[in-house]
């Protein structure tokens, strides 16, 4: 297995491989029962039980609680440590909610996951030798309505300022969910500190890069983000893992009654799942994918469908539907949940599912992730 530097993660002319997590709240523990069959799968395949996936992936990205596994990835730990550390956080986290949220203030304490990042990550800059392969974050600035992709590339245009930002604050800035988290403050400082650069941050799940994948494909393909890797199905690998589709079908009765509180708290979750498919669809369309999914009646699987000539990249994306037919399949604890049992696993706030989403994330890891889905040419 080749070791290399963090240099040679962005400019060393050979294969490459991008990992994109998706955020989701406490679902980012079925994200992790996933990586962890892949991070097995790899350790096979390399005949290394101590390859960690910053060893293979050239590239981690992440939104949100997908930020957090990506952070914790970068700086080499193994799916197993992220696993005990989340378990933590989220009880944490999510454990108590404050009464007047609706009215006046977030609904969970920002401090417990402030505390939680700073214990983790300690003063880790993003542009630390302490980084083991290249990473980004992705943030929503508010007060400039801006996708910041916040990552460690020294050939990206705002290195300079990207650098001394904390590890820590970057991902607090990416889950700072609406109503959920406070927003943050951030300052980026350039060399000679000439200039400073102050924004409010907010979850970069507002935004379509909830699902990164697409956008950390074009990170790699426009030349003004300093990457320049070259595109094609034996050169770019991009494994992307979702953390679980949910089933969201509503009674027409009551949507025709629904109230304007009704549909202002169903919009985001409806615009966040359509962006997130959209972009899936998109990289469907740009890639060799193993992977496809039936997405609709018209377009089906995309099978043969390629919006250019020749693919970008080999695509796979691991994502599980929590749908009542599903989770039959799975069998055991899983056959028999009800919509109330399914209706609460997908809420990504509650913070007591944690150990039972990493279990599925294990089991259907198992079941969709496959060695034949990782070309040899992206062997290390």
């Amino acid at each position: 297995m080749t070791n290399y530097t963090l240099h040679e993660r962005f400019v060393a002319a050979r294969p490459k491989r991008i990992l994109a997590l998706d955020g989701g709240g406490i679902r980012g523990a079925l994200t992790l029962g996933y990586l962890e069959h892949v991070e097995k799968l790899l350790q096979q395949r390399h005949q290394n039980p101590s390859l960690r996936l910053c060893d293979y992936f050239d590239l981690i990205g992440g939104t949100s609680t997908g930020s957090i596994i990506a952070g914790g990835l970068a700086i080499g730990m193994s799916v197993a440590e992220i696993k005990q550390r989340y378990s933590e956080l989220g009880a944490t986290i999510f454990g108590k909610t404050r009464l007047l949220h609706l009215f006046r203030q977030a609904k969970f304490d920002h401090a417990a996951l402030e505390k939680g990042l700073q214990n983790t990550f300690g003063d880790i800059c993003l542009g630390d030798d302490t980084l083991k392969t290249g990473i980004c974050i992705f943030a929503k600035r508010v007060d400039t309505q801006s996708l910041w992709t916040l990552n460690n590339n020294p050939n990206f245009p705002y290195y300079d300022y990207d650098k001394k930002i904390k590890l820590w604050e970057a991902i607090r800035a990416s889950a700072a969910a609406p109503t959920y988290f406070e927003p943050i403050d951030l300052e980026a400082l350039s060399d000679g500190e000439e200039l400073t650069v102050r924004g409010i941050f907010t979850d970069g799940g507002i935004s379509p890069a909830n699902n990164p994948a697409l956008h950390l494909l074009m990170m790699t393909q426009v030349s003004k983000y300093g990457f320049n890797w070259k595109g094609t199905s034996d050169d770019l690998l991009v494994v992307s893992v979702g953390t679980g589709r949910s089933e969201i079908k509503y009674d027409k009765k009551k949507v025709s009654d629904w109230t304007t509180l009704n549909w202002a708290s169903t919009i985001p979750n409806m615009m966040m799942a359509d962006a997130s498919d959209y972009n899936e669809i998109i990289m469907q369309l740009l890639s060799q994918s193993p992977t496809r999914r039936h997405y609709d009646s018209v377009m089906k699987d995309l099978s043969g469908e390629l919006l250019g000539r020749t693919p970008l990249c080999t695509y796979l994306r691991y994502n599980f539907l929590m749908s009542a037919s599903n989770f039959k399949d799975l069998g055991g604890l899983y056959a028999n949940l009800d919509e109330d049992e399914i209706e609460d696993l997908t809420d990504f706030t509650k913070g007591k599912n944690v150990n039972q989403l990493y279990e599925i994330g294990k089991i259907v890891g198992e079941k969709e992730v496959n060695a034949t889905h990782f070309p040899f040419v992206f062997d290390v």
